[in-house]
This record gives C-alpha cells, structure tokens and sequence, in this order.
C-alpha cells in the first residue's frame, strides 16, 4: 500500500528486523510510515512550554477539536516537555486496518517497550531504536502494527504499561505479521525527518 507518510515538514521511515538469539537476522522489512495528526500537537506544545506560574499561554488548556484531522474532540494540551518526548514504541496486533493519520491509538496494542537509543542520523533527523526481547509479547496473534508514543502523564518506567497514561501516538505503521516467541527479538528503527 502507498502511503503519503509527508506531513507538512515530517516524514518518516520503520526498519524492522527479526533477531533470533544469536543476533542474526531472520527477516527485514522497511517501509515508511504515517505521521499522525497528533504529532504536530506534541511539536505545538513542546514549542510553547510554561515555564513559570505567571506565563500564559492560551485561552485553555486544550487544542480545538478539529474532524478534518478525525480529532473530533479538544485534545489536552502538555505543556511538560518531558510527557511530550518520544520514549516509547509500541506493537500490535491490529495491522489488517491501514495506518491513516486520524488514528489516535493503535487499533489492538498488546505491549510498549523503553526506546534506549536515540541517534541524530543527519543535521534534519532522529533514529529511534528498539528491541522487544524474547520475554516480550509472545502472543497468539502476529505482531504487525508499531506506533511511536510520547512518555505521557505516568511517570517513566523502564517497563511501560501497554498503553501509558496521557501519551499520544505520534507515528504509527504496519508491517507484514510476525509470529513473535520466545526465539526472535524484534528490532525496530525509526527514522523521522524534518524537511
């Protein structure tokens, strides 16, 4: 399927590989991904943080609903630059739905991991990495949709929940099912360019 994944000046790129516990990859799959209509409101609060009890920032404390985005209600601004940050990846078992920029969730998670590693691949991008291990998400169903998530309101934990409180789906993609178990890593690589 193709997928305008530019939107306005971010595009993005997921590089999956499947380990198996010696480190030697199984199968590779990269493609690019939707940058939700979230993402430009975790780039608008992180732009006007309050910082002091005396700055105002907006009228309230929430962005317009706006259904043209599929935000068809006001979304809670964050205005703490630290639940706005990028800090985990998320995989599901709900990729039969394509990834479309209305989506707020992914359709089916089934679990989120800690990002460890965030590289500066150009002077205009980031490279998120991350594994889930073999103890992780050995589930009935494939693996076959991962989403990039801000920290949120719950405090960081090197062993999120599935879904951590208050973080927003900033990109989201699907990729072709994986049976995950306990013999295969799952490394993930995601490329977001500013252009």
């Amino acid at each position: 399927m193709i997928i305008n994944d530019a939107f306005g000046f971010l595009r993005g790129e997921v590089l999956l590989r499947v380990l198996d516990k010696k480190g030697t990859c199984l199968h590779r799959y990269e493609d690019k991904n939707a940058i939700t209509y979230m993402a430009p409101l975790v780039i608008k609060d992180l732009l006007v943080q309050a910082t002091s009890a005396n700055m105002t920032v907006a009228s309230s404390n929430d962005h317009p609903s706006f259904e043209g985005w599929g935000i068809n209600q006001n979304a809670q601004a964050d205005f703490e630059p630290t639940n706005n940050a990028i800090r985990y990846l998320q995989i599901g078992t709900g990729g039969t739905t394509p990834a479309v920029r209305q989506q707020q969730t992914l359709v089916t998670p089934v679990a989120s991991v800690i990002i460890p590693t965030i590289l500066y691949p150009t002077a205009s991008s980031i490279r998120c990495i991350a594994q889930v291990d073999v103890n992780t998400a050995n589930v009935a169903d494939p693996i076959n949709e991962v989403g990039l998530l801000t920290k949120g309101t719950a405090p960081f934990s090197d062993e999120p929940t599935v879904s951590p409180a208050g973080s927003k789906l900033f990109a989201r993609q699907v990729h072709p099912p994986v049976t995950k178990t306990e013999q295969v890593v799952l490394e993930y690589s995601w490329t977001v360019y500013f252009t």
